[in-house]
């Protein structure tokens, strides 16, 4: 598919200077020239969509839909964490869950998956490490 914004290739009357990397559209496109921390694209924001200042990462981003945990970790991940910050959290919980045997009826996994839940995302080195790029998703 020929994309507008992504430079033609020479045509090969064209010179190209030794050394040069021809780079892909795909490529491109797959670029972050700011060095943020982006989630993966997704469908565009809604007008009226709540938006929140991700502590995940750094910047505003659609918020959740409704208090994702009950208790007072569950209205601080409701006023600080984006949609895709809880999709990355969903995907690391699962690692928690089975490499702790837990059991999500249980009390204490609850409470063992509350104390993760605030290191993920409040916790010393809860910030994405600069240029992350989340994996394209499974499907």
């Amino acid at each position: 598919m020929a994309n507008e914004s992504c430079d033609p290739i020479p045509a090969p009357s064209e010179p190209v200077k030794p050394g040069t990397r021809m780079v892909h559209c795909e490529e491109k496109r797959m670029a972050n020239e700011s060095c943020d921390p982006i989630p993966a694209p997704s469908e565009p924001v809604k007008p009226g969509t709540r938006m929140v200042h991700c502590v995940k990462f750094g910047k505003e981003l659609p918020g959740l839909e409704r208090v994702p945990w009950r208790g007072e970790i569950g209205k601080r991940v409701f006023e600080n964490v984006s949609k895709e910050a809880w999709k990355l959290w969903l995907e690391h919980s699962k690692m928690i869950m089975n490499e702790y045997r837990l059991n999500p009826l249980d009390p204490n996994s609850q409470k063992i998956m509350e104390e993760q839940m605030e290191q993920f995302f409040f916790g010393e080195g809860a910030k994405l490490p600069e240029g992350y790029v989340p994996p394209k998703a499974k499907g």
